[in-house]
């Protein structure tokens, strides 16, 4: 059984160690596992947000539209149709060079479950941001591992890594609630698995404009 760390330190490391990775790269590339989930895609938003804060040239590698994020990309569509042309199947991106180039995967640990093998095994730089056991198949050499099977979901994490990467962070309503829905699903409403640092994480987003109704 796993048990919550109260103490913030490590958050705090991975948010600063984060930000020089993201500052030494001229493309960061975002992705979770194929068949998105609420969780997968609430976490790249979120790194999103990170990334585009710091001026950085980003993409949230995409290849399908599931059955369980329809919703939220619908509202994307309507509320930040900005975001659209940094969502792009890996198709897309694959003849880029990738020489200075950050690849993020949140959500999962496991190089097959992603939403694209190659893209891993062309960049040299590779986080992973995950709340899932540690299982036999892993991302090889990454330069940032933040795999912490206490929390909630991979949002709750990246809520944390936002909260502590700079003081007082910018972020659109739809950036807070993408993330709170993403905790509110993996969660199932707040019902299981769920620390105090998940309603922490839960406060720090509604401060930040999350709809609740909405993530409902």
């Amino acid at each position: 059984k796993t048990v919550e760390k109260r103490t913030k330190v490590k958050a705090r490391i991975i948010s600063y160690a984060l930000k020089q990775l993201i500052t030494q790269s001229d493309t960061v590339f975002i992705m979770g596992h194929a068949i998105p989930d609420m969780d997968s895609f609430g976490a790249s938003i979120g790194m999103y947000r990170a990334i585009k804060n710091k001026g950085k040239k980003c993409f949230i590698i995409l290849n399908s539209i599931s059955e369980s994020i329809k919703n939220i990309y619908e509202k994307l569509e309507k509320e930040q149709p900005d975001y659209l042309d940094d969502i792009v199947p890996y198709e897309k991106v694959k003849n880029m060079s990738f020489k200075s180039s950050l690849c993020i995967v949140v959500d999962t640990h496991i190089p097959e479950q992603t939403e694209s093998l190659e893209l891993i095994n062309n960049i040299d730089k590779v986080v992973v941001i995950d709340h899932h056991r540690r299982g036999e198949s892993f991302i090889e050499n990454p330069m940032l591992t933040y795999l912490e099977p206490y929390a909630s979901s991979a949002s709750e994490l990246v809520s944390e890594i936002l909260y502590y990467i700079e003081d007082n962070i910018y972020m659109t309503k739809f950036d807070a609630t993408a993330l709170l829905a993403g905790i509110a699903v993996d969660t199932k409403n707040f019902a299981i698995n769920t620390g105090v640092r998940t309603f922490e994480a839960a406060s720090f987003l509604r401060k930040k404009g999350a709809n609740t109704e909405e993530v409902r």
